[in-house]
């Protein structure tokens, strides 16, 4: 029975996840996952090169259909900055996650050519499937997700309800999360409704840096209410505002000491 020779995948995506921990790289239809090219013989001593029936009888955890679930550098399959330091699995035989990479929204992504064949069914035998041909290098940007997570602000200020003239303030957004494992990509505190003063600029600084900033005993005009409100916002475009405020004290409880004689 001839066997007509399906096209070689076609990587067609390249994109973030929501929550901006994983690249994932698509492909137009089903790979062999680089079995054919020995991708996986590292993984086993000797160079053993294992098929898909001796991972199912070894006991490998597979995903549904029986695709390797396996780990294996990035840079097997693709080039990029950090590919070597890069884990990379398959998801199904369409789909690669690659994790603890160095990429951001926009980095070139290159498949490299002659690593993937088109999924060699079970009916046809593994000589005739070696024949077929080996797909093209591909360079593809890395895109953001279309919906990013949005972060989980947490602002708070210590003292939390009133500011004597003699107390520092601190603001902490330790806790917060959404920023997909790296630093902010942009914070802007804001205090009264300023957020351009050299000196908020600063703190706005150390917030990323730290996610504590200190403000200085005397800072604040004393009877008032002092608004303060942050913005942060991930590398994928996701943002959250947060406001709190605290009243500034025109005196403070003085301690009485008793002295008995």
């Amino acid at each position: 029975m001839q066997v007509l020779e399906p096209a070689v995948p076609v990587a067609v995506r390249a994109e973030f996840t929501a929550a901006g921990t994983a690249v994932v790289v698509s492909f137009d239809s089903d790979t062999d996952v680089g079995l054919s090219e020995g991708l996986l013989s590292s993984r086993y001593k000797g160079g053993f090169q294992p098929t898909l029936e001796h991972l199912v009888l070894t006991r490998i955890r597979l995903p549904s259909p029986c695709i390797p679930y396996l780990s294996f550098p990035c840079s097997d399959v693709f080039a990029f900055t950090s590919a070597e330091e890069s884990a990379c699995r398959w998801a199904g035989s369409r789909q690669v996650v690659l994790e603890r990479s160095a990429l951001d929204v926009g980095s070139a992504l290159q498949v490299r050519a002659n690593r993937l064949r088109a999924k060699c069914p079970t009916s046809v035998h593994s000589a005739v499937c070696a024949a077929w041909g080996r797909n093209t290098a591909q360079t593809l940007a890395v895109a953001a997700p279309p919906t990013p997570v949005i972060p989980s602000l947490t602002l708070r200020l210590t003292p939390q309800l009133s500011l004597s003239e003699c107390q520092p303030l601190s603001l902490s957004m330790g806790g917060s999360s959404g920023n997909g494992g790296r630093d902010w990509a942009s914070v802007r505190l804001s205090v009264n409704g300023d957020s351009t003063s050299p000196r908020l600029l600063y703190q706005s600084a150390e917030l990323r840096n730290t996610s504590a900033t200190v403000f200085p005993r005397g800072q604040f005009s004393l009877d008032e209410y002092h608004s303060f409100q942050l913005e942060v916002c991930s590398f994928l475009g996701g943002c959250a505002t947060r406001s709190v405020g605290i009243f500034a004290l025109a005196s403070e409880i003085k301690p009485v000491v008793a002295i008995n004689r």
